[in-house]
């Protein structure tokens, strides 16, 4: 039970590797099976639905807001990469939030979801990911703890662009002359700075 409550993450990959390796077995003579219910709040909506729809009804999210969510976002992923396990396939439609009766996010709940090919740090995983969000040699195949950065990038873009310019660049490689192109207000030059490095696309494979 301590494990549970000190690395719930690693707790649930432990405990479906140890399922699976029970139900592998040709014949079954006598087991016991533990069942633990995992219980989530239910969540209004993913940050993609959410960016759209208030895009689409004209209601403006403010900067403060947006770096709320980049915040909790980035919290969640350092804290799954801390449990040495690679997500690979972060993206707006795998961040689910809260919103209020008028349906906007409470700035409190917010969380990553959608662990289907995720796997430990040193594990092969093969061709996997979102194109548009998934790096370049995730989808040849060769994925590592790095990929998980890209996509972190690409969906930073969403979260500090207009809705136009989100759509227009997310599934398209983006050169050095678009990037350089995209004016950027001087109080974000830092950070956008940052979600360059994460976005550019390597010459060489590095995992």
């Amino acid at each position: 039970m301590s494990l549970v409550s000190r690395d719930p993450l690693k707790f649930i990959f432990f405990a479906v590797k140890k399922i699976w390796k029970i139900f592998s077995y040709n014949t079954l003579t006598s087991f016991c099976t533990i069942i633990y219910f995992l219980v989530m709040p239910i969540y209004s909506c993913n940050l993609w639905q959410y960016f759209k729809r208030l895009f689409n009804d004209q209601i403006p999210i403010t900067m403060t807001t947006r770096f709320k969510l980049f915040k909790k976002i980035i919290d969640g992923l350092i804290y799954i990469h801390a449990q040495n396990i690679k997500h690979l396939d972060i993206k707006p439609a795998n961040v689910l939030i809260i919103t209020d009766a008028a349906g906007i996010w409470n700035e409190d709940d917010c969380v990553i979801t959608d662990f289907g090919i995720a796997s430990d740090a040193d594990r092969e995983t093969g061709l996997a990911g979102t194109p548009g969000f998934a790096s370049p040699e995730q989808l040849i195949g060769t994925a590592g703890m790095d990929s998980d950065k890209y996509s972190f990038g690409m969906l930073s873009l969403m979260l500090f662009s207009d809705w136009p310019t989100f759509w227009s660049s997310s599934f398209q490689p983006i050169s050095e002359q678009d990037l350089a192109a995209i004016q950027i207000d001087p109080a974000y030059v830092q950070l956008f700075d940052a979600i360059k490095t994460l976005i550019r696309v390597r010459n060489y494979l590095y995992y």
